[in-house]
Parts: structure tokens; C-alpha cells; sequence
């Protein structure tokens, strides 16, 4: 960390689930690489799969639903359509890019459209791709600012 310039650690915490995106922190400089993989579960999934886990005998094809289940709403909670975390991050990476920095954003499946239209919306001077997964699936957007 120190060769880097950083003396403090980043890691999780407890209150907003994105601390950089209160106003009241401030970068020591703009960053070159962002990598985020935040909640990006709608509610009402994360609800559904939390009471479907509590039904003893689920189908083999409910699995997914499980998993979700045993993980701490704050983990995957996006809010409404799933998205709420990653629209506030994108509409700050004119704050956290440098000129010819990128982030690099997991979403859930389907969600790529829609990432890709809120990034978009940054305007003149900005990328967007959407990258697949192992099977294909679209899972992450490389957003590229100009510089």
C-alpha cells in the first residue's frame, strides 16, 4: 500500500454501504483503475429467496435462491430494480476516474442494457463495453474515461 501512496486500507464497513460516494470523502487524487462488485439483487429477489429459504424441502433448481438466502442483505440488496449502488457509482466516476483511468463494475444478469444506458448518459469522453462471463452471460462493464 505504501509504494502505491496509500496509508490507510480500504475494506467493508458497516454504515453506507459505499462510503465513496458521500461527499465528505475525498480522495487523496483521482484513481486510475476502479473494480467494484457491488449489490446488484432487487429487492423483491432478495426477499423471495430469503423466504424460500426457509422452506425445507427446495428443488435442486432453487439452488441459486439459497445462496442468495445465506448471504447478508447488505451483500446483494441493490434496491428496487437493483441498480441504485451501481447508478450513484456511475454517475461519480467523473469524480473518481482520472483522464484515461476505468472502472470495471459486476452486474447481474440481465442488467446490461441498463448499465450500459447509465454510463452512456455520462456524455463526450467516455466507453462503455459490456464483457461476458464464462458462459456468456453479460456480467461486467469496462468504462473507460478519455485522456
Amino acid at each position: 500500500m505504501h509504494e502505491r501512496g496509500l496509508t490507510t486500507p480500504t475494506g467493508a464497513n458497516d454504515g453506507d454501504k459505499f462510503p465513496l460516494l458521500d461527499a465528505e470523502v475525498d480522495l487523496i487524487e483521482r484513481t486510475d483503475l476502479l473494480i467494484a462488485n457491488l449489490p446488484y439483487v432487487p429487492t423483491a429477489d432478495v426477499d423471495e429467496a430469503k423466504e424460500a429459504a426457509s422452506i425445507r424441502d427446495l428443488a435442486p433448481r432453487d439452488l441459486a435462491r439459497l445462496g442468495i438466502a445465506a448471504e447478508p442483505r447488505l451483500a446483494l440488496d441493490g434496491g428496487g430494480d437493483g441498480l441504485e449502488l451501481i447508478r450513484r457509482l456511475i454517475a461519480e466516476l467523473p469524480r473518481l476516474l482520472r483522464p484515461g483511468g476505468a472502472a470495471l463494475l459486476e452486474f447481474g444478469d440481465g442488467q446490461g442494457d441498463d448499465v450500459a444506458r447509465l454510463a452512456d448518459g455520462l456524455g463526450i469522453g467516455w466507453r462503455v463495453a459490456i464483457r461476458g462471463d464464462l458462459s456468456g452471460r453479460d456480467r461486467m462493464a469496462e468504462i473507460r474515461r478519455s485522456g
